[in-house]
């Protein structure tokens, strides 16, 4: 086995995609990845052989920003998303305070802007954060309207997207537009044909009109449960359950799983397939302490949606998909105990996987950067902190 040892200095997944951080001798037997197309589409074979000769990479926090009592500016009540920009400054969108408040690379406090309302630059229901060119969009999903704002918070304009209510996610593309997702919608009792249906469009955010491109649609049926009857309506994710989730490339295009099995679609914005990552892959059981935990959290639902949740017997294969600026695209797995931590794949910009990262499993994930992985967790009184993971260096990894 070849030692892949990281340079001195700053150390970036594009970095490390770059060495590979493989055995040589692997990835030249030709039996590790395969490359075929079939009607067009090209696939990329990634075997497990390559996988069980790297080593995960444990990814170390360098930054955290949150606390229980004191400076109101580090006192978040529920962050639903984060962004940096060029100069590393982080934005966090704070959606009780319906506000985002930015910080410098190093955590100090700058400013806050937005406020609860209904007016230019105040938010309803703050759900989404996601760069415009050099504008910061806002996504307020009561209002179903986008407001953008300058790098230093000043309001710009807004953008209602009309009648498009049921908004989950978006993503700006260079080149090529804005992306909304969705649904999916859930009703009662399950309707076969369209619960759950989740698609991906264009709109033009000029006029908050117009459905340029169905991009992908799938179906999440197995992902939530819904309730309603005797004036009350509820819904609840099911654990573990089967999800899609899409991510969009800055080359243009939109990655897409389902969950099911370990394969990652590339679209482009057309809706038209182009490219399929595969990994060898098995789903797991639900380890007992993971199934002590869903139990424990079912308790805590409605009665009436408790008897509509089954805990599945297996573990998705993958869940989130997420791209990064420089290329490399990571994919959350799940192993056979996912109570301590959580593991990622990173595949480089041709889809050959190229290493695994470990991360808390607590740790809610907001955004992978070429340098760095943001995430929330709360700690045993509830207390919300953004921490900054990086890639340690100098590392040798197997």
């Amino acid at each position: 086995m070849v030692l892949c040892r990281a340079v001195i200095g700053p150390l970036s997944v594009a970095s490390l995609v770059s060495l590979g951080c493989a055995d040589d001798a692997d990835r030249n037997t030709g039996r590790t990845v395969w490359n075929d197309t079939v009607g067009g589409v090209e696939y990329v074979h990634n075997l497990a052989q390559r996988r069980s000769t790297l080593r995960p990479i444990v990814l170390e926090e360098d930054l955290k920003i949150g606390e229980a009592l004191g400076d109101t500016a580090y006192e978040f009540m529920q962050i639903w998303d984060v962004e940096v920009d060029h100069l590393g400054a982080i934005y966090v969108l704070d959606a009780q305070r319906h506000q985002v408040l930015r910080y410098d690379s190093t955590g100090h406090f700058i400013q806050a802007f937005g406020r609860q309302g209904s007016g230019p630059g105040e938010f309803r229901w703050p759900a989404r954060l996601v760069w415009m060119a050099d504008s910061l969009a806002v996504w307020d999903r009561a209002a179903a309207r986008l407001t953008l704002f300058s790098r230093d918070g000043h309001y710009v304009r807004d953008t209602t997207v009309i009648a498009w209510m049921n908004v989950e996610d978006i993503a700006w593309m260079p080149n090529v537009g804005f992306l909304i997702q969705v649904g999916p919608v859930w009703s009662s009792p399950p309707d076969p044909a369209g619960d759950g249906l989740t698609t991906v469009m264009r709109v033009d955010t000029r006029t908050g009109t117009g459905r340029h491109d169905t991009v992908i649609s799938w179906s999440d049926t197995a992902a939530m449960v819904a309730y309603q009857g005797r004036g009350v309506a509820a819904v609840a994710e099911v654990p573990f359950g089967i999800r899609g989730s899409w991510t969009a490339t800055y080359s243009g295009t939109v990655f897409q799983t389902s969950g099911r099995e370990y394969t990652v679609a590339e679209y482009s914005v057309t809706g038209e397939r182009r490219r399929v990552i595969t990994m060898e892959s098995r789903r797991y059981p639900l380890s007992p302490r993971e199934r002590d935990s869903v139990q424990r959290k079912m308790r805590t639902l409605r009665r009436e949606l408790r008897g509509l949740l089954t805990i599945p017997s297996r573990k998705p294969a993958v869940g989130r998909v997420i791209a990064t600026e420089g290329g490399a695209l990571w994919v959350r797995v799940y192993s056979k105990d996912d109570s301590e931590v959580q593991t990622w794949d990173v595949f480089d910009a041709s889809g050959v996987h190229v290493f695994r990262v470990t991360l808390p499993a607590a740790l809610r994930v907001m955004l992978v950067t070429d340098y760095h992985v943001y995430g929330v967790e709360r700690d045993s009184l509830g207390v919300q902190r953004l921490g900054r993971y990086r890639l340690a260096s100098p590392r040798s990894v197997n």
